[in-house]
């Protein structure tokens, strides 16, 4: 969930096989849907963060920070993201040393409904600056589509407003989680998948709307 700095740069990054704008009215769906790794590896690890957390917090955050490692290892080379995973790194490892600190990993995850009301924040922003986020979430799940939908602005405005409004609804929902009496290794089993499908549903509802714009001319 980003704003380019390039707007006209294509990410080419080496799990990528396409790297020039395709028509996405005859993309087969097998290679259209084709997800971005960095999305499965940011949920694989999931499961390893919640055992972690029930044998010691201190453990769960150190699995938690060193698959952020890896996650921001593998976003490295992509130049339009480097603000904001600059601006969410700092956030998340910041929250990982205070997790550490205290031996609190409620702290840590705090960072998670933060991270979706700045998003939310984020998103709004875009549409006043004519810069739809939408866009850039889309290419950044589905390579697929890179360099393709520039030219969809009030649609993907409308995209954007829709992922704006569920980032402040899992932002809602998780504090609420974060809040009550659940243990954490279960908050992180409940709220982070919640995260994902809410944000990774609209831009996969947003990318088949797009297509079918496309195949009906």
């Amino acid at each position: 969930m980003t704003s380019p700095s390039d707007p006209d740069h294509i990410d080419k990054s080496a799990d990528d096989s396409i790297t020039e704008p395709s028509d996405l009215s005859k993309l087969p769906l097998s290679q259209l849907l084709r997800i971005d790794r960095t999305l499965i590896f940011s949920v694989l690890p999931i499961p390893f963060i919640s055992i972690a957390l029930e044998r010691d917090e201190r453990l769960g955050i150190l699995v938690a920070a060193i698959a952020g490692l890896y996650v921001l290892f593998l976003t490295r080379k992509r130049a339009r993201l480097r603000w904001l995973l600059l601006l969410f790194g700092t956030l998340f490892f910041g929250g990982a040393i205070l997790g550490l600190i205290t031996g609190s990993a409620r702290i840590f995850f705090a960072t998670d409904p933060i991270e979706d009301f700045v998003t939310s924040a984020f998103m709004f922003g875009s549409i006043f600056a004519n810069r739809p986020l939408a866009g850039l979430l889309m290419e950044e799940m589905f390579p697929a589509v890179r360099g393709n939908i520039q030219s969809e602005t009030k649609f993907l405005k409308q995209v954007t407003a829709v992922i704006g409004c569920v980032n402040l609804s899992t932002g809602i929902i998780r504090t609420a989680l974060l809040l009550s009496s659940i243990p954490v290794e279960y908050f992180v089993l409940i709220s982070r998948p919640i995260a994902f499908a809410g944000s990774g549903i609209t831009v996969l509802l947003g990318l088949w709307l797009l297509r079918k714009r496309r195949m009906e001319g």
